[in-house]
């Protein structure tokens, strides 16, 4: 051989290398593998979804509470079983491209080997990310990385390993089928044997040519020519080992939904990150069971079943979406959501009443705050406003609030009358308020410790797991609360959660508050979920506030005002609105999008609630609102207003400068 035919020999084994060509296959045609990919590279660079901390679920992964080796381990693996979807994946969809496969002992393993690339760069990227991040955000010593690390690669080891041993004894070579095949395939010569080419099948795809392949990672061979081979003994061989690689999934998949009706139990909730990898892996093995299955008709096949479930879940029990308020009676006649049921003019006889029950209530708080001053002492009238902002915003409402209350010597929440807010802020203002209504003392500061590391525990772990077992798949457990039966799904797993966290005296209904609040023991506290039907507010308060819906003209401009606040205990005063747990209130004033589900009224039409922060972030709005209706008893009883705002993030001064581009 020449010189000149030596160096393209060279060339071509190298461009024609197994594991170049499955790359360039992914790029070419295995989009749908790739976006998930490039979502997972996306979550542990914090490149997507960094502002609400997604990567934290990856790179410092919490189990029962610790971050620890067997928290990694998990998370190692999940991702252990997301490499072997992929590889089952892109073999049950690709492998008939590449005929040489079938002449190889251990077939799909040898394909494995190959496709490496891809799964050993996220591996690397991720262990490099997450030792990054230990050592410089969450300063854990070397010894504790390393364990970290370790627990990660048994993890996902132990999972490759265990899927390895069941295709090693279940997968079978072309050599075993010709075996099988009697006399004339065992004693004729090869010349004799059918030469029909793999091209002029019945897929009639052109091959992709590979000149060598991995054996092993230690051992790089030539790929065997195969065309001598009966087309008919390859296609069996690539029907066997689909079928077996199909089995493997439905198998991971029963073991997976047989877990999870344990989820009750501590010890079988994964990690927030592995959940999401999970998610990925249950969606790429059911769509690789389809194509091995139904082939061409995959696609068709996936559709109807997406509209036939929408249609079944909309008429049906059977696959129930929406969730609900607990405690709420949803047995009881609809509620009319109308413009006649919903609007408060100011000839209706509750707007007076309520504003008599509220102005009452800022009495008892005035004579409150003045004991030992004289008679023409004024106090000052304290709101709270807090930002949504999930968890991140809730740990820092309470330490910010703690903080705060040592300054005034634990009088912060005796001189506020109010407190609103959104999202994950009002879950910490309500915790706070439980823990100055039964800590014991009337200051808050003195309990920042047990507070803080309460509120600041995982929640999302019981959620993610929910979302990707039950409520992927059938909601058809259920729980009692208050007499009425409820679906269990992620909106329940997160108040379980919650509660578990901060201890069970959350757990009441709406109206345990009355009694407190109309004594002015504690603040008023008004939640204000987002009406998605029409953009209208809820006004959820344990008093009667008509007066924050009041939908007449004021002064002397005469228009027919549109209703903007609608409020829940008098729209659904027939539903035991009194009675709703009040975390489900809480969790409806937080829903953020896919994280929990948007909360479905007893109304006709019925109407789903969203986030307080879709309409008002801060509680502006709802603290204005009531200052205006209580301007005179204002001006004439205290000293002025006094607004405190708590920010989950601060404020920026000068604009960013945002670059543009073809897409934003």
């Amino acid at each position: 051989m020449t010189p000149e035919n030596t160096y393209r020999s060279f060339w071509e084994r190298f461009f024609y290398f197994f594991p170049f060509q499955l790359v360039i296959l992914h790029f070419k045609k295995n989009h749908l593998i790739l976006v998930f990919w490039l979502i997972l590279f996306g979550y542990i660079t914090g490149n997507l979804a960094t502002k609400y901390g997604v990567h934290y679920l990856f790179l410092y992964p919490e189990y029962l509470g610790r971050v620890s080796f067997w928290s990694y381990l998990i998370i190692g693996f999940s991702v252990g079983g997301f490499i072997m979807a992929f590889n089952i994946y892109t073999y049950i969809i690709h492998a008939y491209r590449f005929p040489f496969l079938a002449s190889l002992s251990k077939p799909f393993y040898k394909f494995s080997v190959n496709n490496f690339i891809i799964p050993t760069l996220f591996v690397v990227t991720y262990l490099w990310m997450s030792i990054d991040f230990q050592r410089a955000s969450e300063f854990e010593s070397t010894s504790n990385i390393f364990i970290h690390v370790f627990g990660f690669l048994v993890g996902l080891f132990v999972f490759l390993i265990c899927s390895f041993f069941y295709f090693f004894k279940t997968n079978k070579d072309v050599f075993k089928f010709i075996d099988r095949k009697g006399a004339e395939q065992e004693g004729a010569p090869k010349t004799l044997r059918p030469r029909i080419r793999w091209g002029e099948s019945k897929h009639r795809v052109k091959r992709w040519r590979v000149e060598t392949y991995m054996k092993n990672f230690g051992s790089i061979l030539l790929a065997r020519n195969v065309e001598h081979y009966d087309n008919e003994t390859m296609k069996k061989v690539f029907f066997q080992n689909h079928i077996n690689a199909s089995i493997f999934e439905l198998l991971l998949v029963g073991a997976f939904l047989l877990v999870s009706t344990f989820d009750e139990v501590d010890f079988f909730v994964l990690p927030a990150g592995a959940s999401v990898i999970l998610v990925f892996t249950l969606l790429l093995m059911l769509i690789s069971v389809f194509l091995s299955w139904f082939r061409g008709w995959t696609l068709t096949l996936i559709v109807v079943l997406i509209l036939g479930a929408n249609y079944f879940s909309t008429d049906f029990a059977v696959l129930p979406i929406h969730n609900e308020l607990y405690g709420l009676d949803y047995n009881a006649a609809p509620a009319e959501y109308n413009h006649a049921n919903i609007r408060v003019d100011s000839d209706d006889p509750a707007l007076q009443s309520d504003l008599d029950n509220s102005i009452s209530i800022l009495e008892k708080w005035k004579t409150d705050n003045s004991v030992g001053r004289d008679s023409s002492y004024k106090p000052t009238l304290v709101f709270i406003n807090t930002s949504g902002g999930g968890l991140r915003s809730a740990l820092w409402t309470c330490t910010s609030l703690c903080a705060l209350d040592k300054k005034l010597q634990g009088n912060l929440l005796n001189n506020t009358v109010m407190m609103t807010g959104a999202s994950g802020g009002m879950i910490g203002s309500a915790y706070l308020r439980d823990a100055y209504l039964h800590g014991g003392s009337r200051d808050i500061y003195s309990q920042k410790n047990v507070i803080v590391e309460n509120i600041g525990r995982d929640l999302l772990n019981p959620v993610l797991f929910s979302i990707a077992s039950s409520d992927l798949f059938f909601r058809y457990r259920e729980f009692e609360y208050g007499g009425f039966d409820y679906n269990i799904d992620r909106a329940y797993k997160f108040e379980q959660q919650l509660l578990s966290n901060v201890g069970q005296n959350l757990d009441r209904p709406l109206g345990f508050y009355t009694a407190p609040e109309a004594n002015a023991n504690i603040p008023l506290m008004i939640l204000t979920p987002t009406i998605i039907n029409d953009g209208r507010r809820l006004i959820v308060s344990s008093q009667p506030m008509s007066y924050m819906c009041n939908a007449s003209s004021q002064g002397m401009v005469k228009h027919q005002a549109e209703t903007e606040n609608v409020e829940f205990t008098r729209l659904f005063d027939k539903h035991q609105a009194l009675n709703t747990r009040y975390t489900s209130l809480l969790r409806a004033n937080a829903t953020f999008p896919y994280i929990l589900p948007q909360v479905s009224l007893p109304s006709e039409p019925r109407i789903d609630l969203m986030d307080a922060g879709l309409r008002d972030n801060f509680g502006f709005k709802t603290t204005f609102q009531f200052i205006n209706s209580m301007q005179d008893w204002i001006e004439e009883n205290t000293a002025g207003v006094l607004i405190i705002q708590v920010r989950d993030k601060g404020k920026e001064i000068h604009e960013k400068k945002k670059k543009h581009n073809l897409i934003n």
